[in-house]
């Protein structure tokens, strides 16, 4: 999956910003991270592994949560803010959700994963997904066996 794509010296030069079009020095070392949005395929995969416990996102945690244990659950915020990451303003008014792969758990800490890593998600994105969420979780809890 490519939820976001890193712009750095030796890929391709930056061209999504006035700063990086204006200059070809900085295009070629523009560290922001552009978001790569998901296909559709992209989505059923991350809907899958939400659902069958595969994937855990913020949206697990609940609001408290969220507010005093979001940096303790997805480590790399615990030493970096996301502007120090390379995430701008306006990269940041647009995610939708923090996520990662359970298989990418590390020890978990008062019944809570902690993971060395971290994906995020665009809103938008996040939008279509959190509706298919909803709906797969209805459809198989109408399985009957």
């Amino acid at each position: 999956m490519t939820e976001w794509q890193s712009v750095r010296r030796g890929k391709e030069p930056c061209t999504e910003h006035d700063e990086c079009k204006e200059s070809p020095a900085m295009a070629e070392a523009c560290v922001r991270f552009r978001f790569r949005r998901m296909t559709d395929d992209d989505l059923r995969q991350f809907v899958d592994g939400v659902v069958s416990g595969q994937i855990f996102t913020v949206h697990h945690m609940s609001e408290v949560q969220r507010k005093n244990n979001l940096h303790h659950v997805f480590m790399p915020l615990a030493f970096q803010d996301l502007e120090s990451m390379g995430f701008y303003e306006e990269d940041i008014a647009n995610i939708g959700t923090i996520w990662e792969h359970i298989t990418e758990c590390g020890p978990s800490i008062n019944g809570m994963p902690i993971f060395f890593s971290m994906r995020v998600m665009h809103k938008d994105d996040w939008a279509r997904a959190s509706a298919a969420i909803e709906r797969e979780r209805t459809r198989r809890g109408r399985i009957e066996v």
